[in-house]
């Protein structure tokens, strides 16, 4: 095996596993300061809808955009997850691991990351192979395309 257990990883005879949870990449303000999860979202299109005078015609388009909401975030999520696996992937074989790495992923906008037992991000971990996988995928693939800031910018008017 050798005396530098910083190359054991090229031993391996089990894929390296570890685990995404977009919801919590989103939603922890320690990972992404500004960005909403879809509960806030949906918070935020509730209360615009709250002064409208016609209570029939504000529910009807209060649900489609509701169900538009809902259809971004869900594709959104299991997009960013697809890329982020296949960033995963590759990095391992630019890597030269002998074994495709096996990624768990949770990407259901109403994922209840906190709770115990759910699928927790395993960006902090010991592994340092891990972490750099991670980090690697993690900066090339763009977070969700989804209504995700809570206050987005005011447009700016050209001169």
């Amino acid at each position: 095996m050798g005396e530098n257990p910083d190359q054991w990883w090229t031993l391996m005879t089990e894929p390296v596993t570890f685990s995404l949870n977009v919801a919590e990449l989103i939603e922890n303000p320690d990972l992404h300061p500004g960005l909403a999860g879809l509960d806030e979202a949906e918070d935020k299109l509730d209360a615009s809808f709250s002064d409208c005078a016609d209570q029939d015609q504000m529910a009807e388009a209060h649900d489609a955009a509701l169900t538009g909401l809902n259809r971004r975030y869900t594709d959104g999520y299991a997009l960013y997850a697809e890329r982020f696996v296949t960033a995963v992937k590759s990095a391992a074989t630019d890597l030269g691991l002998p074994l495709p790495p096996r990624v768990v992923v949770d990407d259901d906008p109403q994922s209840a990351w906190w709770d115990d037992g759910a699928i927790r991000n395993s960006a902090n971990t010991d592994s340092a192979l891990v972490i750099d996988l991670w980090e690697r995928a993690h900066a090339i693939v763009p977070l969700p395309n989804v209504d995700i800031r809570l206050d987005p910018p005011e447009p700016t008017k050209g001169g």
